[in-house]
């Protein structure tokens, strides 16, 4: 089984680059994984809600901390697991949604999303092996999730055939209740912090240019504002627009 938490970065409105970012956790990792990261969280006097926005100078140390089981090895019954992420992002300056989509950005949004998980889950995933997709609740109109579960499920199959990875569900959470997720908005965060240069700023973060270089060295990158990486363990996709027109996605 694998179950895949996604974030964004960058969808307020006002950043150029929009990221999608997907955590793809095992299952003999799942549950040490999530456990490992409450416990770091608890050992510090503010044990509250992991996330990219909130690193400070107070929290910085506390958060690294927590993130660094990213690169951790699991085990469960004998069974080894680390896990991995992929990220797509997106330069919202040459996306024209009011051109395509009938100027709904939400589907806009979603389709790309679709893209990096029907292309990443068909790499992670075995044939025939049931995948779970949990998502950030998002303060803006949902999607409908069985749309999305239905059109995965095709993509892959279109892709790889009738032994593709099976699409189990597809679920909203509460960010609040699931460390993985997490994990996921703070590895997003620091990539969308690099690719839409605010750690070059002047008035820049401290605690969060420090975490967002410590993050940089951990996955061998010089910046993670990286168009292409080619990584399993830590992917970066630049997804190529042709500017000033709408980019038409997979259905």
């Amino acid at each position: 089984m694998l179950t895949v938490f996604v974030d964004e970065s960058g969808a307020d409105g006002k950043s150029r680059y929009l990221v999608h970012g997907a955590l793809f956790v095992r299952h003999a990792a799942l549950d040490p994984m999530r456990e490992d990261v409450r416990r770091r969280l608890a050992q510090y006097s503010f044990p509250d809600e992991l996330k990219w926005s909130t690193t400070t100078r107070k929290r910085v140390a506390r958060d690294i901390k927590a993130v660094s089981t990213f690169f951790e090895v699991y085990s469960t019954d004998g069974v080894e697991s680390s896990p991995r992420f992929q990220c797509l992002v997106v330069d919202q300056h040459r996306l024209l949604t009011t051109q395509f989509h009938h100027g709904n950005a939400d589907v806009c949004f979603y389709k790309f999303l679709y893209q990096l998980l029907v292309k990443r889950i068909g790499e992670m995933a075995d044939m025939g092996e049931r995948v779970h997709v949990v998502l950030d609740r998002r303060s803006t109109r949902q999607y409908d999730l069985n749309d999305l579960r239905t059109v995965l499920g095709h993509g892959l199959k279109k892709e790889l055939g009738w032994g593709a990875p099976h699409i189990a569900s597809v679920r909203y959470c509460d960010s609040k209740l699931e460390p993985l997720v997490q994990v996921t908005d703070f590895l997003t965060g620091a990539v969308g912090y690099h690719r839409n240069g605010h750690h070059l700023k002047p008035n820049r973060s401290a605690a969060k240019w420090l975490a967002s270089e410590w993050l940089s060295r951990k996955v061998g990158l010089a910046s993670l504002a990286k168009e292409q990486h080619r990584s399993t363990k830590f992917g970066i996709w630049t997804i190529r627009l042709k500017k000033g027109s709408p980019h038409r996605l997979a259905a």
